[in-house]
């Protein structure tokens, strides 16, 4: 149930990298302190690398993302390395016989970590009046 979770919350995740332009990943939410959408996605993506590293060799949580800050604006890279790693990890935990209390308590963390960058993405959205992607709206029962 626990990769279940996590590969839904990847989805709704990765359908916003799908759906939206390069440019998105400049905007920022105007008037007010914030980074920019597209350092919120690399957040996001550094922790799946790191966070999946350490899910798949049972070891302590550490700072090894492969994804690059540098390519935060290349939506080709940004979508192609989402959807690239949440389905390599999804599909390699599903062949753990038994997850680790470690295993367990790294993807809760990661569940929540993933979460949270979704929470502050549809600020950017409304802030910068893009479309909702279907499923977070669905997810959230939010409305237009």
């Amino acid at each position: 149930m626990l990769i279940d979770k996590l590969e839904t919350v990847f989805n709704m995740n990765n359908e916003f990298m799908k759906t939206i332009k390069e440019e998105v990943l400049k905007l920022n939410i105007e008037s007010k302190r914030s980074n920019s959408i597209g350092s919120q996605v690399a957040c996001l993506l550094g922790a799946r690398d790191a966070y999946g590293k350490c899910i798949s060799n049972d070891a302590e949580f550490s700072w090894n993302p492969d994804f690059k800050h540098s390519d935060r604006y290349n939506h080709s890279i940004v979508n192609n390395h989402a959807v690239d790693v949440s389905t390599e990890l999804i599909t390699g935990f599903r062949t753990f016989a038994k997850l680790s209390d470690n295993q367990t308590s790294l993807i809760i963390d990661l569940i929540g970590h993933e979460y949270l960058h979704q929470g502050q993405l549809i600020r950017y959205i409304y802030a910068n009046d893009l479309v909702m992607p279907n499923q977070i709206k669905a997810f959230w029962h939010l409305e237009d």
